[in-house]
């Protein structure tokens, strides 16, 4: 499962989640928090900032840490 959400943060953090600053395209970084899932996969939210103080999150449930960040890696580095 793969779920997308822009929303206005003051901080880009997930409660309880331990968070490791990651590389992306363009010089942009995002912060991946990693967490047990109920069905004993790994839960992934990467958290990237977004021009006008907007942040984008992007769930993963069952999905690999390489595949989520090649995901993020592709999304566009501004929104229209």
């Amino acid at each position: 499962m793969l779920e997308q959400i822009h929303r206005a943060s003051p901080s880009p953090t997930v409660e309880g989640m331990a968070g490791e600053e990651v590389a992306l395209a363009e010089g942009r970084r995002a912060l991946l928090h990693a967490a047990p899932a109920e069905d004993g996969a790994t839960a992934l939210t990467l958290i990237m900032a977004l021009p006008a103080g907007r942040w984008l999150s992007l769930r993963a449930s069952g999905m690999d840490r390489d595949t989520v960040l090649d995901i993020a890696r592709h999304c566009a580095p501004h929104t229209a």
